[in-house]
């Protein structure tokens, strides 16, 4: 494995690009390593034999933390929890990144436009796109924003009681009708998550790589600030961050008496609401408001529910569409309870 380092500010959009017309960097077995193409924006993109690192971290200590000759290692466990690290970031799940053509025309089914966060999958968004812009359907929502480097990124979510098939590959294909300006449509994909692939391949997208984001961590007192180089990055001896200090899950209470999980933080208040039926822990509703959005909220509530579930022995039921999304994207946290998935929803 060798690698390449560029400066370049838009090199990673350019990367984005040909991979969209399918021009892809050569199968070589080389690294990239690219800076950020934004403060908020970090992570890794795998293609064949071929990896490309976006980071603000120093490009000689992260190639140092590659083994050669593994063309796996820049997506692998180890070295993202290095770089995270490092870098005071929170990586999510290795998705399965794919693109499509923008379409002419209305799309096939009615949307009204949606504003605010008051859906789970909108609220998630607007921690990760710039100027999101969502649409209701009858039965799901499907959504627009401006993500990494720019990129137009869709996702979609069908209502847990409207799961039928094919109403999610035709929440994709109306994505791909309201993309302006006839740039290339990207979505990012759990794996795991058969009918989502399967509806996003039906409606058209084509998959180029996998894809791993790499979130900043909320800062916190005696807690290195996420920055540039000279401001906690590693240096080229390899130094990381001083990660001590207050761990965010203490700030969400299991409120018994009104089955919630409850966070508050900057005057606004996060609820995952339960409910306890025998030896099973059933998630109902996550509701974040948009002051608290983008700073990883409900994904404390949901962890904490995880360690409630661990602590007392009791099945996970996630009924709430934000925290079977969330789970489905960070599998490793669930990994010591039982979770109960029910019926796989039709795509």
């Amino acid at each position: 494995m060798s690698f390449a380092r560029s400066r370049a500010p838009d090199r990673l959009a350019a990367v984005l690009k040909d991979a969209a017309a399918g021009r892809f960097p050569p199968p070589d077995g080389r690294v990239t390593v690219l800076p950020q193409p934004s403060p908020r924006d970090a992570g890794v993109l795998g293609f064949t034999a071929h990896a490309v690192i976006f980071t603000d971290a120093d490009p000689d200590w992260v190639t140092s933390q590659l083994p050669p000759g593994e063309l796996s290692a820049p997506l692998s466990t180890a070295f993202l929890q290095v770089l995270c690290d490092a870098t005071g970031r929170v990586a999510g799940s290795i998705d399965m990144l794919c693109v499509a053509e923008s379409i002419d025309g209305p799309p096939p089914i009615a949307l009204t436009p949606a504003s605010g966060a008051a859906h789970p999958r909108i609220e998630r968004a607007l921690g990760f796109r710039d100027g999101v812009r969502a649409w209701r359907a009858d039965g799901g929502v499907v959504l627009l924003g401006r993500g990494v480097a720019g990129r137009w990124e869709t996702a979609i979510e069908v209502d847990r009681e409207r799961r039928e098939r094919g109403l999610g590959r035709t929440l994709a294909r109306a994505a791909r009708h309201l993309v302006p300006g006839g740039e290339p449509l990207w979505a990012q994909v759990a794996p795991a998550n058969a009918a989502s692939v399967r509806a996003f391949l039906a409606a058209g997208f084509t998959p180029v790589g996998a894809e791993v984001l790499l979130a900043a961590a909320e800062a916190a007192p005696g807690r290195a600030e996420s920055g540039r180089a000279g401001q906690g990055w590693p240096s080229r001896c390899g130094r990381r961050c001083d990660h001590s200090g207050m761990n965010e899950a203490e700030r969400v209470i299991d409120n018994r008496d009104e089955s919630r999980f409850e966070a508050a933080a900057d005057g606004a208040f996060a609820e995952l609401v339960y409910r306890r039926r025998a030896d099973r822990l059933v998630l109902m509703h996550t509701e974040v408001p948009a002051a608290l959005g983008g700073r990883g909220i409900g994904g404390l509530l949901v962890r904490a529910a995880v360690d409630r579930a661990a602590r007392d022995g009791l099945t996970v039921v996630p009924l709430c569409p934000f925290a079977r999304d969330w789970l489905e994207r960070h599998p490793e946290v669930a990994s010591d309870v039982t979770v109960d998935w029910g019926p796989p929803p039709d795509d």
